[in-house]
């Protein structure tokens, strides 16, 4: 009895000691552990990072947020503080130990009370959850992997609590790297916490390290790209979580150019230059953004581009107003075909204003724009300066073909030729260069014709030259093609353009030509090889803007009438077949019966009077063709050619 006595007034005591402490006791019976010092040191099994851990009933305490009771665990036995928790995880097909303490526990879940009594219990912040490479072989041998901040921001990868990790910064948490080279920065864009970034970088700047943190090392990618890769950011969150610097703007040209316009209007509010801007940008780079984002090139060339640095104010301001008159013999021809131009362009290394106080003079260039002897018209004009080096290229224009979709161009394609830069390159690239290949192909096609047409109505067919001179000139025509199609391919163009129209016409007419010295009797040959030099003569007009313009909405219809084409060539089709029966089936030819549809549907030819029932419905089937396939059929392909020229 006194036994029983002694028991009851033991729990007894022990019930009134907790039960003045409701949350305590009932994190108690959910733990299912007794105030027993070695009960509580016994093994307990947890979740955690998505890991099964193994470590003791302190552990789970301080992972579920029971500060109380981890401070009376604590006040009976302060060895638990450092006592660690550990997991398996399998890397490289190895098996990996890690291990870690319980202020790792509670930091990744935002229990800030838990952690300000494991800090008061002398627990610190640079103990690192270890992780062992090569368990397996030699267990036990351990190296640190990250720190209890990293665990906090990571926070088992749905990022951390900003008031957590704030409370850590103001306790002395300092930031490193993981030993993955990462440091909590690349977690909070890798968990999309955007929350968190003022306060790492307001810490970064505090400890001298904004710099290393946002660069990218080694094979270490940078915290902008670690975001990209995660895909838990938008477009938009990541251009507002992106540092100002020109290391970001690099990452979104290579990783996600989608980003970079509303990160360009921060950068503008912060007042970045286009000179200082423009260091970080190359003319391959433009290419790369031209072909997956237009938009987004136009907007880095209007950031990039500014009036010129001025040397000397008040001795040699920049103009604003100069002489459009031709400056030489090409531009008075060009004039002449174009009507003047209202628009300059120069190619230079100099972004500078610059002014010789000796010689009183400018630089050559210079004296070319603001020369005042080259007379009139004068006009007014804004002078500006695009600092993007090297912008002219062979990559940059190929881009440019692709961005507008080619051949297949439309309205919303084309507005990328509206930017000044991109009309003042072309208008560069053209008259210095370009221009002069086209008009000595144009050349050679119109001797070419001139050779033709002498050898089939003067010479009778009685002389080889223009055969063998047609010939040579497909296969110079075929060698520039092989050409065109390398360099495309260096720089990355994309090969769906060996299928498109303009590929195929150029391949075809360099390869029908050289066919010409074989198969010189064959009128097939003959008479491919008349409608390919004749066409070619349309190049003529290329250097004559108003010609040229007029005449390309025609060059483009085929891509708008090919749904009414192949309604046309079906319903073609249809008729051929019904007229072909009864003309008897198989006792009729196709050929005749494709003749007799021909004539009956484009020249409205009917047959005669008819006098038997086949011949009645012949007729019947006429009258049928004629209503709908030529007042139908051919009006509305006349319809949708009026409709295309328009829009081209």
């Amino acid at each position: 009895q006194r036994t029983q006595s002694a028991h009851a007034a033991m729990r007894a005591a022990t019930a009134a000691a907790w039960g003045a402490r409701t949350t305590r006791r009932v994190a108690q019976e959910e733990l299912g552990s007794p105030p027993s010092i070695a009960k509580r040191r016994s093994q307990a099994k947890f979740m955690w990072n998505l890991r099964q851990c193994t470590g003791t009933h302190f552990h789970k305490a301080a992972l579920d947020g029971c500060a109380s009771l981890v401070q009376d665990m604590l006040d009976e036995d302060d060895e638990l503080l450092t006592q660690r928790f550990s997991y398996i995880t399998w890397w490289s097909g190895r098996e990996q130990e890690g291990t870690g303490e319980a202020i790792h526990l509670a930091a990744s879940r935002g229990h800030k009370d838990v952690v300000q009594v494991l800090l008061i219990a002398k627990a610190t912040l640079e103990t690192c959850v270890t992780r062992d490479w090569n368990y397996d072989v030699v267990p036990h041998v351990r190296q640190d992997h990250y720190d209890v901040l990293h665990a906090a921001v990571f926070a088992e990868g749905k990022g951390g609590n900003p008031d957590m990790v704030d409370f850590l910064l103001r306790h002395g948490a300092r930031l490193a790297p993981n030993s993955d080279g990462r440091w909590p920065l690349h977690l909070a864009f890798q968990t999309g916490r955007v929350e968190l970034l003022p306060l790492l970088r307001k810490a970064g700047q505090e400890q001298n390290m904004n710099g290393l943190m946002e660069e990218h090392a080694g094979k270490v990618a940078s915290p902008l790209q670690l975001g990209i890769q995660s895909g838990n950011l938008s477009q938009q969150e990541l251009a507002m979580a992106a540092a100002l610097t020109p290391i970001a703007l690099r990452t979104f040209i290579d990783y996600e150019p989608g980003c970079i316009i509303p990160f360009l209007r921060r950068l503008k509010r912060d007042h970045t230059t286009a000179a200082k801007l423009a260091e970080h940008v190359h003319g391959e780079d433009l290419a790369k953004v031209l072909r997956e984002c237009p938009e987004a090139a136009c907007a880095l060339l209007h950031c990039m581009t500014a009036k010129p640095l001025v040397e000397h104010p008040g001795l040699h301001p920049v103009p604003s107003r100069i002489s459009f008159a031709p400056r030489n013999s090409l531009e008075r021809w060009r004039d002449r075909l174009n009507g003047g131009i209202a628009l300059r362009s120069y190619y230079q290394k100099g972004t500078v204003w610059k002014y010789d106080g000796q010689a009183l003079k400018g630089e050559d260039w210079q004296t070319q724009i603001a020369g005042q002897s080259f007379g009139k018209p004068f006009r007014d004009a804004s002078l500006r300066v695009c600092f993007v080096p090297n912008l002219i290229c062979g990559n940059f224009f190929g881009a440019l073909v692709e961005a507008s979709h080619g051949a297949s161009a439309d309205d919303k394609t084309l507005r990328i030729f509206l930017d000044p830069v991109v009309r003042a390159s072309v208008h560069y690239a053209w008259w210095h260069c370009a221009c002069m290949l086209d008009i000595l192909h144009v050349g050679f096609s119109v001797w070419g014709l001139l050779v033709l047409i002498y050898d089939s109505f003067v010479a009778r067919h009685s002389t080889a030259f223009s055969i063998d001179f047609v010939g040579a000139l497909g296969g110079v025509d075929f060698v520039f093609l092989i050409i065109r199609c390398i360099g495309w391919i260096r720089q990355g163009g994309d090969h769906r353009m060996f299928m498109k129209r303009d590929f195929l016409w150029d391949l075809s007419r360099s390869i029908i030509p050289m066919l010409l010295p074989v198969y010189g009797s064959h009128s097939g040959v003959q008479i491919a090889v008349v409608f390919i030099y004749w066409w070619q003569l349309l190049g003529i007009f290329t250097v004559s803007d108003y010609i040229a313009s007029s005449l390309l909405p025609i060059t483009r219809l085929s891509h708008g009438l090919m749904p009414a084409w192949v309604v046309t060539v079906i319903g073609f089709c249809a008729f051929v077949h019904a007229f072909h029966e009864l003309d008897g089936g198989e006792n009729s030819s196709w050929m005749r019966s494709f003749f007799t549809t021909f004539s009956t549907l484009f020249t409205m030819t009917l047959p005669g009077p008819c006098s038997e029932g086949g011949l009645c419905n012949k007729l019947n089937l006429s009258y049928v063709a004629v209503m709908l396939f030529t007042v139908f059929f051919l009006n509305i392909i006349i319809g949708v050619v009026s409709e295309q020229y328009e829009t081209q």
